[in-house]
């Protein structure tokens, strides 16, 4: 398995960082992508964006000398911050080991979305998924390949399932929207995107929660 790095100047570093997950090769179930940043700037920011579309953000390592840069890994949700000061690897690469182990414990998370009912199974493709919206015991499903379904499941029930993913926000008691398809935030219209141009139009309040979500970078 071949893991990225990215904005690494010190190749001496990115040798070092590559020797040491020989070893946790085990514990490393997909592709691993490091990225070094020095400060927080929006030019950053934008990079970093660009790494979590490539990447899951759950398999994005933020690594810097720079400690007041932590706040980034945390606001988007990635695998870990690497601090490295003086451009030692340890102590804290022992922290990125036990993040490692610990997350091997654990299954990933599914591609597919299994939504039983009577008769049969429905089987939906979660990076398709752009929003839901709940009405009682239906939620209809809008995919970004234009299509929607509307199944016998209530939206609690759906949050348990999707909501494991970080890209997945919980934007009030009737919306569930995939972050990573958010095109455009004007007003109390949000834009996804699909292969037919998505328009939802939420609440003040729920605009602002997005925004909160999504506007990280």
């Amino acid at each position: 398995m071949e893991n990225s790095f990215y904005n690494f100047a010190n190749q001496q570093l990115t040798q070092i960082i590559k020797n040491e997950l020989i070893n946790l090769e085990k514990y490393v179930a997909n592709e691993l992508a490091f990225i070094y940043l020095e400060n927080d700037t929006a030019q950053n920011r934008l990079l970093l964006r660009k790494i979590t579309q490539l990447h899951l953000p759950l398999n994005v390592v933020l690594v810097s000398e720079n400690i007041e840069i932590s706040k980034l890994a945390w606001q988007a949700n990635l695998l870990h911050f690497l601090h490295l000061p003086k451009m030692e690897l340890y102590p804290n690469f022992t922290l990125f080991q036990d993040r490692l182990m610990y997350k091997h414990e654990y299954k990933e998370l599914p591609k597919k979305l299994k939504i039983n009912f009577k008769g049969g199974v429905d089987i939906i493709e979660i990076k398709d998924i752009c929003y839901c919206i709940g009405e009682g015991n239906y939620t209809t499903i809008f995919l970004s390949t234009g299509l929607k379904k509307t199944i016998t499941f209530q939206l609690n029930a759906l949050e348990k399932k999707l909501c494991l993913a970080p890209n997945f926000q919980r934007i009030g008691k009737s919306f569930i929207i995939n972050i990573d398809k958010v095109s455009k935030i004007k007003g109390s219209s949000v834009n996804l995107n699909s292969k037919n141009e998505l328009e939802l139009i939420i609440s003040p309040l729920y605009i602002k929660r997005l925004k909160k979500a999504v506007m990280w970078y």
